[in-house]
């Protein structure tokens, strides 16, 4: 998957925001199977710390699907399938999926951005380089200028 611009990624959420991703809560197989492994839907807890953009309401759930068991880290279907996030403090471009019961990422990995030492990762591959190093608060002022230029 390419990098996305960030004006298409702003463009693309519903909500953007600074969350503490926290424990699986429900996991429940598809029935489906993807190269022998199960699919299985995840449903994630996440914490609301700081709105940047947009509106968020309960539940506060990541909804992801994932393999069992899971592939080795460096399998492409990692990208597909990413099952649950590792805890931890994010920025988090989601939208809604009230059929699945909580948000998703927009556009997988390109949603997800760790905040490590308070700065944002951009992943490599797949984040926009435009937030990587950002504290929340800088990163926030950029989107919020992302968000009202033409």
């Amino acid at each position: 998957m390419a990098e996305v611009s960030l004006k298409a990624l702003v463009a693309s959420s519903a909500w953007a925001v600074h969350a503490s991703m926290g424990a699986v809560v429900d996991r429940r197989p598809t029935g489906e199977e993807k190269d022998g492994r199960k699919v299985v839907r995840f449903w994630q807890a996440f914490r609301p710390l700081r709105t940047i953009l947009g509106r968020g309401r309960a539940p506060w759930l990541i909804v992801e699907a994932g393999l069992e068991p899971p592939p080795p880290v460096d399998d492409p279907l990692n990208a597909a399938y990413p099952g649950p996030y590792a805890e931890g403090d994010y920025v988090l471009f989601l939208r809604s999926d009230p059929a699945a019961g909580g948000w998703r990422l927009v556009g997988g990995w390109q949603g997800l951005y760790p905040v490590i030492g308070g700065r944002l990762v951009a992943l490599e591959g797949y984040g926009t380089p435009e937030l990587h190093g950002l504290t929340v608060a800088e990163a926030a002022m950029r989107l919020r200028t992302v968000k009202r230029s033409p």
